[in-house]
């Protein structure tokens, strides 16, 4: 009975681990979101539209990656161009811009879905709005982004191994994966401030059990 009762005692451990990461990765989402301009409403909303999960400690809106854009000043007819950069800027460039669209003003109104191509934490996104003539290039809302994440599992499997260090070595060099938003965070396991080749090592170290705990690690 006793040799039965450690792996399970294991096995409750692990699925309990694993719940936590799941929970934790639940609580990604657009963390604010704040009209800046009169007339402009500003509602986060999941990749189908859909409406955000309930509030967490966390992040405001968890599960939220777009946002639904209206502006009720609009000249009826007119087209009017929606721009999301990264950060502030008063002449966007293709490096800048994440998100751009054309919609023409029904009555008032004209209403854009911003889905961002780019979501990454510490960064505040702008969204500015222009129409020829109506309105100059002028800063409608800005938001931010809340990413949990959990140390060396860069793809968010639930644990740290070596595929997570192959996804680190490819973003070192420059090559794009499906993760390059949540390498930075979750693949800089030695606290250096960029995800890198000794990064890759150390994860790589802590899957077959020769390290347990990350460098500097507090």
């Amino acid at each position: 009975m006793k040799r039965l009762m450690k792996p399970l005692l294991l096995a409750s451990i692990l699925m309990a681990l694993l719940t936590v990461t799941a929970l934790a990765a639940g609580d990604s989402g657009i963390n604010t979101a704040e009209a800046t301009l009169d007339g402009v409403t500003v509602s986060p909303q999941k990749a189908d539209k859909s409406a955000p999960d309930a509030a967490t400690e966390d992040v405001a809106y968890p599960g939220a990656v777009r946002l639904a854009v209206s502006y009720n000043a609009a000249e009826d007819g007119k087209e009017y161009v929606v721009i999301a950069t990264k950060g502030e800027t008063a002449a966007p460039t293709k490096d800048d811009i994440v998100y751009i669209d054309q919609a023409t003003a029904s009555g008032s109104i004209v209403s854009f879905n911003v889905y961002p191509s780019e979501l990454k934490k510490d960064t505040t996104y702008c969204i500015y709005l222009v129409s020829n003539g109506t309105l100059e290039y002028t800063k409608a809302a800005t938001y931010t982004y809340y990413q949990a994440y959990t140390l060396g599992d860069v793809n968010d499997s639930g644990k740290a191994d070596a595929i997570d260090a192959m996804y680190v070595l490819q973003y070192d060099v420059g090559l794009a994966t499906d993760y390059d938003a949540l390498i930075p965070l979750a693949g800089d396991v030695n606290a250096s401030g960029k995800a890198d080749a000794i990064d890759a090592m150390y994860i790589l170290q802590y899957d077959v059990g020769l390290i347990t705990e990350w460098p500097n690690a507090t």
